[in-house]
């Protein structure tokens, strides 16, 4: 009977990093997307369950085994694996608040829509797509004191 009300999920490995007085800590963490998205046709992104109206988000560390329920304002980045080739439009630097600072390349997604770095920085999303070392960041704006192009 309870494995009857399970929704099915999927899982996805992810790599968070919260702020913490001392700057940031970053660790393995699980994440569980639907496999229906709310907004379109085919499975939840994590673009969609980072963004969604929910303030408190579940992620399971990997090292414990333990669920968190996380706070999103206290997230700074959350980054997945991402395989595909992509065209930096240009490489930027972040300063996040507690003197971090971070290098990562703007990529041009759409070019009708946040076709420019400040059209990303001030849309409507509390987490916008940045891309470093063979990974996607999903970086929480809120956190984000400047951002330099190099």
């Amino acid at each position: 009977m309870q494995n009857d009300l399970k929704i099915p999920k999927n899982k996805k490995s992810i790599r968070l990093a919260l702020i913490n007085n001392k700057g940031f800590s970053e660790d393995s963490f699980t994440v569980f997307l639907s496999k229906f998205s709310a907004h379109k046709t085919g499975e939840e992104t994590l673009d969609e369950f980072l963004n969604s109206d929910k303030s408190f988000l579940p992620f399971e560390n990997d090292k414990t085994n333990d669920f968190l329920l996380i706070n999103k304002e206290s997230i700074l980045y959350v980054s997945s694996e991402f395989q595909d080739d992509y065209l930096p439009a240009s490489r930027i630097i972040i300063d996040f608040v507690n003197d971090i600072e971070k290098e990562f390349d703007f990529v041009n997604e759409n070019e009708f829509y946040r076709s420019r770095l400040a059209d990303t920085l001030n849309c409507k999303e509390l987490f916008v797509p940045f891309y470093s070392e063979k990974r996607k960041f999903y970086v929480n704006r809120k956190l984000i004191k400047t951002v330099k192009e190099l």
